[in-house]
């Protein structure tokens, strides 16, 4: 089957991928994901890209073969912990485990196909004029917490301006190794590292300006619970500025010390325990001990602006572990 459609005035500017999710809300993402990377999506006879931004009265050809597509009903779902919402945007509470964006060769996208239920139910779409939910910052597959969401092209422009520009303030709370000052800020630059892809390292010549401000919530020895305010935006700047300033973030795979171990166990908090025999030990938490707590910033609602702050809790596995913190670890008075 091949569909021909043309973009509307409120659909320019939005990404190719986001206006073709939308437009056939029962195919999987990663079936749609796969056919544009085929080249079976075209626009105006050129083969488009996910990321081609598109113009009002552009002609799309969407071709779809039965065999490679997949009807929604055979999909994970994904369910979601709304913390916000609004008729411009919503936030939610993002699971450790959950990818922001389609993985390499992902045969789904359970957090989009997610948001595209959310949409139809909450508000269905006008003949032509879908819904479009379109993920504004990314968060790592294993970091809890607030992730944004804008509905439509036109809040999501306004919000991405607003994280370019630097008036959305986002706080981490991390759980890491060693004894941080009780207040610091981490200015070191930061660049990618090509031997290790994916990974961010301090590079004072060639990196781009980064800044965190760091603050103690609770010491315990060998432990520290601490706030992160990232006022730029680097990937992986968090947990790339904890390492270089030597506490690294608890069970993090990429920026642990080699010594650490990943995860974290009750053996290394509690002194002379043991596993039962023959039994492995489970582990206290077995991924980044990361959680974006709290985001700050102005919902472009039509009838005008408001400032609004979001707030996730604690996941459990956090919560478990600063537990056995307290308990096996506690700040000697």
């Amino acid at each position: 089957m091949t569909d021909v459609f043309f973009i509307e005035r409120e659909q320019h500017g939005a990404r190719l991928q986001h206006v073709v999710a939308a437009r056939y809300p029962d195919v999987s993402v990663g079936s749609l994901r796969r056919l544009m990377i085929q080249g079976g999506v075209r626009v105006n006879g050129i083969a488009g890209t996910r990321n081609m931004k598109v113009s009002e009265g552009d002609r799309v050809e969407a071709a779809l073969p039965d065999e490679e597509v997949r009807p929604a009903k055979t999909r994970r779902r994904e369910a979601l912990d709304i913390l916000y919402e609004d008729a411009a945007c919503l936030a939610i509470n993002k699971p450790a485990g959950l990818a922001v964006v389609p993985e390499r060769n992902a045969e789904d996208y359970p957090l989009m196909d997610a948001l595209l239920d959310h949409a139809r139910r909450q508000a269905p779409a006008a003949a032509g004029q879908p819904v479009r939910p379109m993920i504004v910052h990314r968060l790592d597959r294993d970091t809890t917490g607030v992730l944004l969401i804008a509905k439509g092209p036109d809040a999501m422009r306004d919000l991405t301006e607003q994280f370019a520009g630097r008036s959305v303030r986002k706080e981490y709370l991390a759980i890491v190794r060693g004894r941080p000052p009780q207040e610091a800020e981490i200015a070191l630059r930061l660049t990618s590292r090509r031997a290790r892809r994916g990974r961010t390292i301090v590079n004072e010549r060639h990196g781009r300006e980064a800044l965190t401000l760091v603050t103690v919530e609770e010491y315990f020895r060998g432990f520290a619970l601490v706030r992160a305010v990232p006022k730029t935006g680097r990937t992986h700047q968090v947990r790339a500025h904890l390492r270089a300033a030597g506490c690294p973030v608890v069970a993090d795979p990429l920026y642990g010390e080699s010594r650490e171990p990943s995860p974290l166990y009750l053996s290394e908090m509690k002194r002379g325990y043991r596993p039962k025999k023959g039994q492995p030990e489970p582990p206290v938490i077995a991924r980044q001990a990361l959680h974006a707590a709290r985001l700050e910033f102005d919902t472009p609602l039509p009838g005008g602006r408001r400032r609004v702050s979001v707030e996730a809790p604690l996941p459990k596995d956090m919560e478990r572990t600063l537990k056995m913190l307290r308990k096996y670890r506690p700040e000697p008075v």
